[in-house]
C-alpha cells in the first residue's frame, strides 16, 4: 500500500485498535508465536516484559510476566517491529513462547 508522503498505512487502514493474536497453526507445538500490532505496543510490552524498551528487528531473551500480577508466564523470544518497517506499518510486537 502506498500514500502521500508521512501519511500512515498499513494493511487494515482505518482500524485504530491494538490487536493480539496467535499466528501459528492449531495444535500442540514446542513453539508458538503471538503478534501484536497497533499503537498500544509500546504500552502493553513494558506492562508484560522485562527488559524494555527492546532494539527494533532484533531478537532478544525475555521473561513474560502477567501484567496485573507480575507473576512470570513464560520466558520467551521477543521482536520489535517499529513502525513504518513491519507487515502492518504499525508498530509491532512478536513473542515465541513455549507452546503445549
Amino acid at each position: 500500500m502506498t500514500g502521500a508522503p508521512g501519511e500512515r498505512t498499513g494493511v487494515l487502514p482505518g482500524i485504530e485498535d491494538t490487536i493480539a493474536a496467535v499466528a501459528t497453526a492449531t495444535g500442540r507445538g514446542a513453539l508458538a508465536i503471538v503478534r501484536l500490532s497497533g499503537t498500544g505496543v509500546s504500552h502493553i510490552a513494558p506492562r508484560i516484559l522485562d527488559t524494555w524498551p527492546l532494539q527494533p528487528r532484533e531478537a532478544t531473551l525475555v521473561l513474560v510476566s502477567h501484567p496485573d500480577t507480575g507473576e512470570m508466564i513464560d520466558r520467551a523470544v521477543a521482536t520489535y517491529y517499529r513502525a513504518p518497517a513491519s507487515y502492518t506499518g504499525e508498530d509491532a510486537l512478536e513473542l515465541s513462547v513455549h507452546g503445549g
